[in-house]
């Protein structure tokens, strides 16, 4: 079509933890300045293979990005992004993890030495992104375990403001 892109993205070398292959379609329309399409592609983080299976959505409306359809999937471990990200408070962008195994995160934690366990559920919700940024998180993790040393199952209810000057945490650990 003339007024689409095709595109494959390809990141790191084939022996490095972490790698993308993406694949995506660039759609331009009147209504909007560019329709995007994340299609089914493969991720590898820590050694480990997920996969984008279905078209994700991705739109540009006057200063507002809506994301719709994003799904991470490893086995039964998943993460979903969907809402707007924007300037805007009542713009919501929701993040949900489904059984997510903690070791995914080691190449965040590597340099602090820091490698965790368990499985997390939950969702965080972020709004005004690109301005002042606000969430509201409900996480738990089962089986919490920081270096080898088993914490416990933490519950985690956290919010921060939107004058951004304090954070509310709620955390309960049960070992």
């Amino acid at each position: 079509k003339k007024d689409s892109l095709n595109f494959n993205i390809k990141l790191a070398d084939k022996d490095a933890a972490n790698q993308l292959d993406l694949y995506g379609l660039v759609q331009f329309a009147r209504d909007t300045t560019a329709r995007l399409k994340i299609l089914p592609s493969d991720v590898i983080l820590e050694h480990q293979n997920w996969r984008i299976d279905n078209q994700v959505r991705v739109r540009f409306l006057n200063g507002k990005t809506l994301v719709s359809g994003f799904e991470l999937a490893n086995g039964g471990q998943k993460v979903k992004i969907n809402g707007f990200i924007s300037d805007d408070p009542a713009d919501k962008l929701k993040v949900e993890f489904d059984k997510f195994s903690m070791t995914t995160l080691d190449q965040l934690t590597k340099a602090a030495n820091v490698k965790m366990k368990g499985t997390l559920n939950g969702d965080v919700v972020l709004t005004s992104l690109t301005k002042a940024p606000t969430f509201d998180s409900h996480l738990a993790i089962d089986s919490f375990t920081m270096n080898k040393t088993l914490i416990g199952d933490v519950k985690l209810m956290s919010t921060l403001d939107s004058n951004r000057t304090r954070a509310n945490v709620n955390m309960n650990i049960v070992n």
